[in-house]
């Protein structure tokens, strides 16, 4: 797993992420391969639901890492549910 800024979502590997330049979203391609994007804020998530504005609440990790609260479910043909921690994708 790694971050990445000086690539596109097409060159992600499985459990990379990139930030978009505002930092109002996330690239990241899925363990299983899936490239999704999050919109996200610093900080705690925004319960809303997406339509109305909800977001991915996301920490800057010391080292550089990401960690982003809720979990991450995906659904569909490559379906994963999990976390993504100090710049790691688990399983939930």
């Amino acid at each position: 797993m790694r971050r990445t800024n000086d690539t596109s979502i097409f060159d992600l590997e499985p459990g990379d992420y990139m930030l978009t330049e505002d930092k109002t979203g996330i690239w990241l391609r899925t363990p299983l391969g899936d490239p999704i994007r999050l919109p996200i804020v610093e900080g705690e998530p925004d319960p809303r639901p997406l339509k109305e504005g909800g977001a991915w609440g996301y920490t800057e990790e010391a080292d550089g890492s990401i960690s982003l609260k809720p979990s991450i479910n995906v659904h569909g043909r490559n379906a994963w549910h999990g976390f993504l921690t100090n710049g790691i994708m688990t399983p939930a």
